[in-house]
């Protein structure tokens, strides 16, 4: 099995340390903002400068699964049950990014 990419390692690693402190000095409704709206910023962010402005074979989809699914789920998995769902965009565009060759079918 894959392991998070190095490169992603620091920013996941930074951005645990931060939400970590954030627990530890806000109230929870405060924290609440705060994380969703990280998550929002990340979500866009993954799309607009790395899915968008990267070209993907099946493997470097595969990678950005991991990372995003080992990396980052886990991290915001500490503030909900389904982090998943503030990414919704980009779980399905790692759908189509880690799919073989022609399996692809646009409706």
């Amino acid at each position: 099995s894959k392991a998070v990419s190095p490169l992603m390692c620091d920013m996941l690693q930074a951005l645990a340390f931060s939400l970590d402190t954030a627990r530890r000095r806000i109230n929870a409704s405060c924290l609440q903002q705060i994380w969703v709206k990280l998550a929002q910023r990340l979500h866009t962010f993954l799309l607009e400068e790395v899915v968008l402005q990267n070209k993907f074979n099946v493997e470097g989809g595969k990678q950005l699964e991991v990372d995003v699914r080992t990396g980052i789920f886990p991290i915001f998995g500490e503030f909900t049950t389904t982090p998943q769902s503030y990414f919704t965009d980009l779980t399905d565009v790692l759908s189509i990014l880690t799919c073989s060759p022609g399996t692809v079918r646009l409706a």
